[in-house]
């Protein structure tokens, strides 16, 4: 048996590559339009990243280029799933008119960062990964 991964894989990873070249050399206001274009083509749109205050009490969007969702706004640590997932640094699924909205827990290292969410028409477990993985 095989455990070489399906065509789809590589496009994925190659595309995963890509997004976090384009994150790494991004001024900071440009993060999350380095990573867009890698995001739609792996089938998930309208990233947002939210950080953390320094009082561990707020989660308030970075700054971005506005996007099909609107324009975010903060969300508390305490009683929201972006909270809870900054938190637990487990991520969540929530559904909505707009389809499936991914939360990912950020960090580096051991420091918790903040949340990253995107959203998607509907998730399989490739693409769950391709999105823990960025």
């Amino acid at each position: 048996m095989s455990d070489s991964p399906g065509p789809g894989r590589h496009l994925a990873d190659g595309l995963l590559a890509e997004a976090l070249r384009r994150a790494q050399h991004a001024a900071p206001d440009r993060l999350l339009a380095a990573i867009d274009p890698a995001c739609r083509a792996a089938g998930v749109r309208d990233p947002v990243l939210y950080l953390v205050d320094h009082d561990g009490a707020t989660l308030t969007p970075a700054p971005s280029p506005a996007t099909g969702s609107g324009h975010p706004f903060p969300l508390p640590v305490g009683g929201s799933v972006a909270g809870d997932v900054f938190r637990s640094q487990v991520p969540a699924e929530t559904t909505g008119p707009g389809g499936v909205r991914l939360w990912l827990p950020v960090s580096e290292s051991r420091c918790r960062l903040g949340v990253l969410a995107v959203s998607a028409d509907e998730l399989d477990d490739e693409r769950r990964r391709w999105c823990a993985d960025l």
